[in-house]
């Protein structure tokens, strides 16, 4: 009962808006409130889980990822439109697995949303600003069989803001994970690594080992997480644009009572795990240099996911992408894509 009420209070900043006002009506109907988003992508990446010689330092993913989403503008709160969305993706992995659910083919999770855009604009920068909120649900395999996680309540909010050929985009968001405090894994890596593929932040629940002489004390779920992010976009040329990105996340783990049986190398307590996500993109919208009946764009990405600090904890990587293909980091991914992706 306790988890469907924290379901229900992901969406109560929304319903404290309305508290003044008791109608929702709907401002407009028929198929021009609705939306359709699908994206394709190939992707190449690679992970590293451990710096230990005797484990398997890396491995190596090849596959593609399908996303689709619908979204709805009909509603008002307060005279204030609100977008409902509902989105999901699918991957297809040609490397051998090596996550827990060990299939090629992989659901992952569907995030339910509200958004509230253009709530207020700052008048000296003209930046909007916008509040969201959301919940995944574990329609994953490593959600619900692996990790036991029921779903994840997200609050975030987004300013954004464009000026001739430049562009802003700032993020900061807090999640709540509930389920179980520990899952099930498989062998040296467990699952919930991370998925350099089309998975969500959400998804991204690192539970790998550091080195052996700091090995953790199992591998428990993430508690709670918190999250910042920016995007600096610059149009190259013809509408091509250039952004690079940079994620800023510190996860909040469940800690597991020791006993008789646990290691004196392993750490007590609730712990904590910074990871950069920073990435670049470049992306071209095709469906402003040709008539099309939807919007439709190109796109090239180079991302990365891994440990703000060193294994050591005398060094911090810094956030430029390449260089973690170079040398990856302990709990560290880096990806190569390229795909499309339009609305409709």
């Amino acid at each position: 009962m306790k988890y469907f009420a924290w379901f229900l209070l992901a969406f109560m900043p929304l319903c404290a808006l309305a508290a003044d006002e008791t109608t929702v009506h709907q401002s407009k109907r028929g198929l021009d409130n609705w939306s359709l988003s699908f994206g394709l992508s190939q992707v190449i990446g690679s992970g590293s889980f451990s710096q230990n010689e005797y484990i398997r330092a890396s491995n190596d993913y090849v596959g593609q990822s399908f996303n689709l989403g619908f979204a709805y503008k009909g509603l008002e709160i307060l005279e204030q439109p609100i977008q409902l969305s509902l989105k999901s993706s699918m991957d297809l992995e040609w490397t051998a697995p090596t996550h827990g659910g060990r299939r090629r083919l992989i659901l992952n999770d569907t995030r339910v949303s509200a958004v509230l855009p253009d709530l207020w604009t700052e008048p000296l920068s003209g930046m909007g600003l916008s509040l969201k909120t959301s919940i995944v649900l574990p329609t994953s395999i490593s959600s619900y069989q692996v990790k036991k996680q029921l779903f994840v309540a997200t609050f975030g909010a987004n300013a954004a803001g464009q000026w001739g050929i430049f562009s802003l985009d700032l993020g900061l968001q807090f999640s709540k994970y509930f389920g179980a405090t520990i899952g099930r894994y498989y062998g040296i890596s467990p699952a919930g690594c991370g998925l350099p593929t089309s998975a969500s932040v959400e998804e991204f629940t690192p539970d790998c080992s550091a080195e052996m002489v700091r090995q953790q004390e199992g591998f428990p779920n993430v508690s709670a997480a918190i999250g910042a992010s920016i995007a600096l976009g610059i149009e190259l040329f013809d509408h091509l644009s250039l952004t690079y990105g940079l994620g800023v996340r510190s996860y909040f783990k469940y800690s597991i009572a020791q006993d008789n049986w646990t290691s004196v190398h392993a750490s007590a307590g609730v712990g904590r795990r910074d990871y950069f996500s920073p990435s670049w993109t470049l992306s071209y919208p095709l469906s402003r240099k040709f008539e099309l009946p939807l919007d439709f764009s190109v796109f090239v990405d180079a991302s990365a996911f891994h440990s703000v600090r060193s294994a050591d904890d005398k060094r911090i990587f810094a956030p430029l992408v390449f260089n973690t293909f170079g040398q990856l980091a302990a709990d560290g991914y880096g990806s190569l894509s390229m795909g499309v992706s339009g609305n409709w």
